[in-house]
C-alpha cells in the first residue's frame, strides 16, 4: 500500500492528479491510499515548496518544469519513481507560492513579495497585501527563491527586482512607495542587475 498526500490550491489540478494516480494504480496493480498528513506518507504532491516536506519523496506540480518532467501516466513503477526524482531535483523549479510563518502559516504568492528582510530575531516578508513574520533564516529564503530575481541590497535585506521602479544614488524605490537603502559594497552589483533587468 503506497500512501500519498496532496496539497494543491487548484481543485481541477487536484482532480487531474487523482485521476493520474488512479490510472497508474490500475495499470500497475499497485494499491494507493490518500492520507491527510504528509508525516507518514510515501509520496507528497504539492504546488508549493515547504521545508517541512521530505526532499526525497516530494513531487512539485504546476511549477515551471520541462514538459518531459511533468506528471503523466508512466508505463512502469521504475519510470514513475524516476519522474518523481527528476521533478524534485530539477534546478528550474520556480515556485509560484511559498509557505510563510510558523505558528499561523500562510500561502504567499512569490510575485507579490517585494522585500524579505531581517528585523531583530525574525524575518519579515513584505507583500502588497501586508507583512508576514517568519523565523526561517534569510539564507533559506535565498535558496528557496533562487530562480526568482531577488537580490541582496543590504545585509539581511532581499528585494524582488520586479518590484523596483527606480534606483537613485543608494536608495531603491519600490512600486508600493517603500524605500530601501543599498549598502556601498553592493551598490554597483545591484545597479547593474537592475539595468540588465529593465532592458
Amino acid at each position: 500500500m503506497i500512501k500519498y498526500f496532496i496539497n494543491v490550491g487548484c481543485k481541477k489540478m487536484e482532480n487531474d492528479l487523482l485521476d493520474t494516480i488512479h490510472n497508474f494504480s490500475m495499470a500497475t496493480e499497485t494499491a494507493y491510499e490518500r492520507v491527510d498528513s504528509h508525516k507518514d506518507c510515501h509520496i507528497i504532491v504539492s504546488d508549493i515548496l515547504s521545508r517541512e516536506y521530505k526532499t526525497y519523496n516530494t513531487v512539485l506540480v504546476g511549477l515551471i518544469v520541462p514538459n518531459f518532467m511533468s506528471i503523466q501516466i508512466p508505463y512502469c513503477s521504475e519510470e514513475f519513481e524516476r519522474i518523481l526524482r527528476q521533478l524534485h531535483i530539477s534546478k528550474i523549479h520556480m515556485p509560484h507560492e511559498i509557505i510563510v510563518g510558523n505558528r499561523n502559516p500562510s500561502r504567499v504568492k512569490v510575485s507579490e513579495i517585494s522585500v524579505i528582510e531581517t528585523r531583530g530575531r525574525k524575518i519579515v516578508v513584505c507583500t502588497k497585501n501586508g507583512e508576514y513574520d517568519s523565523y526561517m533564516p534569510i539564507r533559506d529564503y535565498q535558496d528557496l527563491l533562487a530562480e526568482w530575481p531577488f537580490i541582496e541590497v543590504h545585509r539581511g535585506v532581499l528585494v524582488n527586482l520586479y518590484h523596483i521602479i527606480r534606483i537613485r544614488r543608494d536608495v531603491i524605490t519600490l512600486k508600493d512607495g517603500g524605500r530601501r537603502d543599498i549598502s556601498r559594497r553592493k551598490l554597483k552589483s545591484v545597479t547593474d542587475r537592475f539595468r540588465n533587468h529593465v532592458r
